[in-house]
């Protein structure tokens, strides 16, 4: 059912037939000569004039010969249509039927001085009326008129039609008896009344229709009601509709509740899960760049699953067969990274094996090299690795053979590479030989409507491994959708591995939640910083508290789920003064 405020909202545009009416009706009451409407012998409205020269208001005709016997062969004369002269007290008055409507005639008192038959004001009263009567009952909505009593004056089609009833019924009877028998509930024209103020409802017809009822009072110059203008509209398609939408609306609810249950459920590409159009556009490029051989940069937060998204580039691509080798360029040793990479010959160094060791480089032959953490590589080894880039080939540790490989390189950092080339802590030509086609992928606090998909797919592959039936109560799960997860993916793994296999119960309740979970969600303080600054900044914050918190930098890369290394860097940057 439409509401009030609907109603009130509908009422406004429907206000066009009201206000038209309402201008020809002050316009007739301030016309100098008298003007009547009479239908069958019931009047249905005088001027101020008339009501000032008789001092009230009469139903009939007949009523008003009584009081005026100098009136009594109005009626007769009217229904010859002939004009007449009447005497009211010492005043006489040429009496003439001006216009007709459907069922109305309007009556006009001229006084004797006036009594020019081409007056302008006659012909203008004459087209006045005329349009009056176009407007009224030509009018779509329904038009009542009721005097300040609450006696019916005049009903339009459009209220016959909306209400199921014909005006001439209920001309001159009390506006209550159209409550009192059935046609309209509630009655609204005794509450303009008595409030003189406009109102508006939504009533129920004797057939069953909603109808929208507005009312107007037209106040007298001593402030009381005179007349009251009732503009109805049939809302009875409008309420069909409007249940229609209710139902298709609760049709597409349900419909992207099952949407979301099979994205969630066909949003798994070789592991990897979402459900945010931000990381939608990171697998769309990513399945793209599947297709072509173009070395790649993948950036982001440590944790947000850079070498997720590689492996999914890997076994999307053409290179699907062969192998797909990752190594971290900052869990590796400096001095031993370029043998990792390269490998070396026999008797190259101290320590070498004797029959000497192929690098990874050649392990990912056609196949994959991903290099994980690019920004930690020695400015020595970006010279070796931008050749590998450029001609696919590269010398042993020792050795001056050089080795030919065919592969594709991906890279990933969390660091801001760019930075570090106007640091000249990276190679510049490297740079844009790595980053032909640059990957970001945004942290998960930026795409909160990832945690419930991921969180569950976790939480599904824990139970599988440890024949667990574990699952999460509606308070957990709430506190994990407005934990910020500074520590992104990796860290919400750990925690739902940590939930689950420390639980008493099949449902992870609150009390199994660790301290940092149980408060509410992280609050950034707003900062000048660009982005990637303003989130360096803070994660640096977060290692600073998490280590003071723990007391060793250990339990704090395990708590985060990073490594040790990057808990040491993130402090030593944390030591720097701030640069200007």
């Amino acid at each position: 059912m439409t509401d009030l405020r609907d109603a009130t909202t509908l009422a406004g545009r429907n206000d066009v037939c009201q206000d038209k009416i309402m201008t020809e009706v002050n316009i007739l009451d301030r016309l100098p000569i008298g003007v009547m409407s009479v239908r069958a012998g019931a009047i249905a409205f005088m001027n101020y004039t008339l009501r000032s020269l008789f001092a009230g208001t009469f139903a009939s005709l007949a009523e008003l010969a009584d009081a005026f016997p100098g009136t009594a062969g109005l009626a007769d004369a009217l229904a010859r249509s002939e004009p007449v002269w009447v005497s009211i007290g010492d005043a006489v008055f040429y009496v003439d039927v001006t216009g007709h409507g459907q069922d109305d005639e309007l009556v006009v008192f001229v006084p004797l001085n006036y009594m020019d038959p081409k007056d302008p004001q006659l012909r203008e009263l004459r087209e006045l009326y005329t349009d009056f009567q176009e407007i009224f009952h030509n009018c779509f909505d329904g038009i009542y008129v009721a005097d300040g009593s609450g006696r019916s004056l005049w009903l339009n089609e459009g209220f016959e039609r909306a209400y199921g009833l014909e005006a001439r019924d209920f001309i001159g009877r009390d506006v209550r008896e159209l409550e009192r028998l059935g046609h309209m509930k509630p009655m609204i024209t005794w509450k303009v009344i008595t409030t003189k103020q406009r109102q508006s409802a939504v009533q129920r017809t004797k057939a069953g229709k909603s109808v929208l009822a507005t009312g107007i009072p037209l106040l007298d110059e001593r402030g009381n009601v005179r007349k009251v203008i009732i503009n109805s509209r049939d809302l009875t398609e409008l309420v069909a509709l409007q249940q229609r939408l209710s139902e298709a609306e609760a049709d597409l609810a349900r419909t992207r509740s099952e949407l979301a249950q099979l994205r969630l459920e066909a949003g798994r590409v070789d592991q990897v899960t979402w459900s945010s159009a931000a990381m939608q556009e990171v697998v769309d490029l990513g399945l793209r760049l599947a297709r072509v051989d173009t070395t790649l940069l993948i950036q982001g937060e440590s944790g947000v699953g850079k070498d997720v998204i590689a492996r999914l580039i890997h076994t999307e691509g053409t290179r699907r067969d062969g192998p797909f080798v990752k190594i971290n360029c900052g869990a590796i040793p400096t001095e031993l990274l370029e043998s990792e990479l390269f490998g070396y010959e026999s008797g190259a160094f101290t320590g070498a094996r004797k029959e000497g060791k192929a690098g990874l480089f050649e392990v990912a032959n056609g196949g994959t090299i991903f290099l994980d953490e690019i920004g930690e590589m020695p400015a020595p080894l970006q010279v070796k690795l931008l050749q590998v880039i450029q001609d696919r080939t590269f010398t042993r540790l020792g050795s001056t053979r050089t080795v030919k490989v065919d592969l594709r390189l991906i890279a990933a950092t969390n660091r801001d590479l760019r930075s570090m080339v106007r640091e000249r802590t990276f190679r510049e030509d490297l740079f844009y030989r790595l980053s032909v086609v640059p990957i970001d992928i945004p942290p998960l606090r930026e795409r909160p409507e990832d945690i419930a998909p991921l969180t569950q797919r976790f939480l599904q592959e824990i139970n599988e491994r440890y024949g667990f039936t574990r699952h999460f109560s509606g308070a957990v799960m709430d506190r994990l959708l407005r934990y910020a997860w500074p520590g992104n993916v990796r860290e919400l793994r750990n925690v739902v591995e940590r939930l689950a296999v420390t639980a008493r119960e099949d449902e992870i309740g609150l009390e199994t939640l660790p301290s940092d979970l149980l408060v509410e969600n992280i609050r950034h303080v707003p900062s000048n910083k660009p982005l990637k600054a303003a989130a360096r900044s803070h994660e640096v914050e977060t290692v600073q508290a998490t280590v003071e918190r723990l007391g060793s930098i250990g339990r704090a890369a395990v708590h985060l789920g990073v490594s040790e290394s990057t808990v040491k860097r993130r402090l030593r940057e944390g030591r720097k003064p701030p640069s200007d």
